[in-house]
C-alpha cells in the first residue's frame, strides 16, 4: 500500500509543476492538521490563526490540486506519450486493471480523498464545538 502511494506521488511530481503542486497540497494539509491540533489543545488561542487555517491553507490546498492536471498535461506534451502509456510505465498492470469498483489506483485515490475530507470536517467540527463552549461559558454583560 505504501509503495503504491509513493508511486502515485512520483507519477504526479514528474516535472517541476507537478512537484510544486504536490508540495503545496501536502504542506497545506499537514499544516492545517498541525494548526488545528494546536487550537484544539489550547496552545494557540489567537483568532487571527483562523484566517490562516480557514482561508489561506484551504486556498493553497485547492490551488495545488488545480495544478496537478496542468502538470500532467505538460508531462504528456514533453514526452509525446499518451496518458495510457504514461500510466503503464509508472504502475503495475494489476494496479491499472479495471475491476468491479475501479482499478487499484482509482480506489486508492478515492480512499485518500475520503480520508482527507473526513479529517478536515472532523477538525472543523472540533474547533467549532470548542469555540461555542468557550463563548457560552463566558458571562454576558447586561445593560
Amino acid at each position: 500500500m505504501v509503495q503504491r502511494f509513493v508511486n502515485f506521488l512520483r507519477a504526479l511530481s514528474m516535472n517541476w509543476l507537478g512537484s510544486i503542486a504536490v508540495a503545496m497540497t501536502t504542506t497545506a494539509f499537514v499544516l492545517f492538521i498541525f494548526v488545528e491540533l494546536l487550537r484544539i489543545l489550547g496552545i494557540v488561542t489567537s483568532s487571527y490563526v483562523g484566517l490562516i487555517t480557514y482561508l489561506a491553507l484551504p486556498a493553497l490546498f485547492i490551488l495545488g490540486l488545480i495544478l496537478v492536471p496542468f502538470a500532467w498535461r505538460q508531462l504528456r506534451r514533453a514526452s509525446g506519450k499518451t496518458t495510457k502509456e504514461l500510466l503503464e510505465e509508472r504502475f503495475e498492470p494489476d494496479e491499472l486493471k479495471g475491476k468491479a469498483y475501479g482499478s487499484r489506483l482509482v480506489r486508492m485515490f478515492f480512499i485518500l480523498t475520503l480520508a482527507t475530507s473526513s479529517s478536515w470536517a472532523r477538525a472543523r467540527r472540533a474547533c467549532s464545538t470548542s469555540w461555542s463552549r468557550r463563548n457560552s461559558a463566558a458571562p454576558r454583560a447586561t445593560a
